[in-house]
Protein backbone atom coordinates (compact mmCIF):
# COMPACT_ATOMS: atom_id res chain seq x y z
CA UNK A 1 0.00 0.00 0.00
CA UNK A 2 0.88 3.07 -0.61
CA UNK A 3 0.01 6.83 -0.59
CA UNK A 4 1.10 8.59 -3.68
CA UNK A 5 0.42 11.48 -5.63
CA UNK A 6 0.55 11.56 -9.77
CA UNK A 7 1.69 14.52 -11.42
CA UNK A 8 0.13 14.61 -14.93
CA UNK A 9 2.35 17.35 -15.78
CA UNK A 10 5.36 15.71 -16.14
CA UNK A 11 4.02 12.03 -16.02
CA UNK A 12 5.74 11.77 -12.14
CA UNK A 13 4.20 9.36 -9.33
CA UNK A 14 5.30 10.96 -6.33
CA UNK A 15 4.89 8.16 -3.32
CA UNK A 16 4.24 10.00 -0.06
CA UNK A 17 4.80 7.63 2.16
CA UNK A 18 5.07 3.39 2.16
CA UNK A 19 2.70 1.81 4.11
CA UNK A 20 3.61 -1.99 2.68
CA UNK A 21 5.59 -3.15 -0.10
CA UNK A 22 6.70 -1.57 -3.16
CA UNK A 23 4.98 -0.34 -6.72
CA UNK A 24 5.36 -2.47 -9.92
CA UNK A 25 5.45 -1.14 -13.29
CA UNK A 26 2.07 -2.29 -13.83
CA UNK A 27 0.67 -0.60 -10.62
CA UNK A 28 1.93 2.96 -11.41
CA UNK A 29 0.36 2.66 -14.98
CA UNK A 30 -3.08 1.47 -12.87
CA UNK A 31 -2.34 4.41 -10.76
CA UNK A 32 -1.75 6.82 -13.41
CA UNK A 33 -5.11 5.45 -15.49
CA UNK A 34 -7.38 5.71 -12.63
CA UNK A 35 -6.05 9.25 -11.40
CA UNK A 36 -6.59 10.61 -14.81
CA UNK A 37 -10.14 8.75 -15.35
CA UNK A 38 -11.30 9.90 -12.03
CA UNK A 39 -10.44 13.52 -13.06
CA UNK A 40 -11.96 13.15 -16.77
CA UNK A 41 -15.79 11.11 -15.47
CA UNK A 42 -15.78 12.09 -12.08
CA UNK A 43 -14.15 15.70 -11.88
CA UNK A 44 -12.05 14.42 -8.66
CA UNK A 45 -8.64 16.71 -8.69
CA UNK A 46 -5.48 14.84 -9.99
CA UNK A 47 -2.79 16.84 -7.60
CA UNK A 48 -4.44 15.15 -4.27
CA UNK A 49 -2.83 12.35 -2.84
CA UNK A 50 -4.65 9.20 -2.44
CA UNK A 51 -3.94 5.89 -1.22
CA UNK A 52 -4.33 2.50 -3.47
CA UNK A 53 -4.84 -0.68 -2.47
CA UNK A 54 -3.54 -3.62 -4.50
CA UNK A 55 -4.66 -6.87 -3.58
CA UNK A 56 -4.45 -10.63 -4.91
CA UNK A 57 -7.94 -11.39 -3.43
CA UNK A 58 -11.15 -9.97 -1.96
CA UNK A 59 -12.30 -11.71 0.60
CA UNK A 60 -15.97 -11.27 1.71
CA UNK A 61 -16.77 -10.18 5.22
CA UNK A 62 -19.92 -8.52 6.67
CA UNK A 63 -18.08 -5.56 8.71
CA UNK A 64 -21.55 -3.82 10.51
CA UNK A 65 -22.30 -0.47 10.60
CA UNK A 66 -24.92 0.01 13.21
CA UNK A 67 -26.53 3.17 12.51
CA UNK A 68 -28.86 4.16 9.96
CA UNK A 69 -27.60 5.85 6.79
CA UNK A 70 -24.38 6.24 4.63
CA UNK A 71 -20.98 6.95 5.00
CA UNK A 72 -19.64 10.40 5.10
CA UNK A 73 -17.37 11.40 3.56
CA UNK A 74 -14.48 8.87 3.11
CA UNK A 75 -14.43 5.96 5.39
CA UNK A 76 -11.50 3.66 6.10
CA UNK A 77 -11.02 1.49 8.80
CA UNK A 78 -7.86 2.22 11.14
CA UNK A 79 -7.35 -2.11 11.43
CA UNK A 80 -5.00 -1.13 14.77
CA UNK A 81 -8.27 0.88 16.29
CA UNK A 82 -9.89 -2.28 16.28
CA UNK A 83 -9.32 -4.50 19.63
CA UNK A 84 -7.23 -8.04 18.96
CA UNK A 85 -6.16 -6.85 16.14
CA UNK A 86 -2.44 -8.11 14.89
CA UNK A 87 -0.47 -6.92 12.41
CA UNK A 88 0.54 -10.47 11.04
CA UNK A 89 -2.78 -11.28 9.90
CA UNK A 90 -3.37 -12.17 6.41
CA UNK A 91 -6.00 -10.88 4.80
CA UNK A 92 -8.48 -13.69 4.76
CA UNK A 93 -7.82 -13.65 8.42
CA UNK A 94 -8.69 -10.23 8.69
CA UNK A 95 -11.77 -11.06 6.92
CA UNK A 96 -12.88 -13.91 9.04
CA UNK A 97 -11.94 -11.62 12.28
CA UNK A 98 -14.47 -8.56 10.84
CA UNK A 99 -16.80 -10.68 9.99
CA UNK A 100 -20.03 -10.09 12.44
CA UNK A 101 -18.13 -6.88 14.18
CA UNK A 102 -19.56 -3.24 13.99
CA UNK A 103 -17.89 -0.52 12.92
CA UNK A 104 -17.64 2.88 14.97
CA UNK A 105 -17.72 4.88 11.97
Amino acid sequence: MQMCKYHPENDNIEVLAVLQGELTGEQKVIIKKATVKTKTNYGYPADESRIFFFVEKYYETNYLKPTKGALMGTGYIDLEEVDDYRKEMTAVQIAQFLDGKECDI
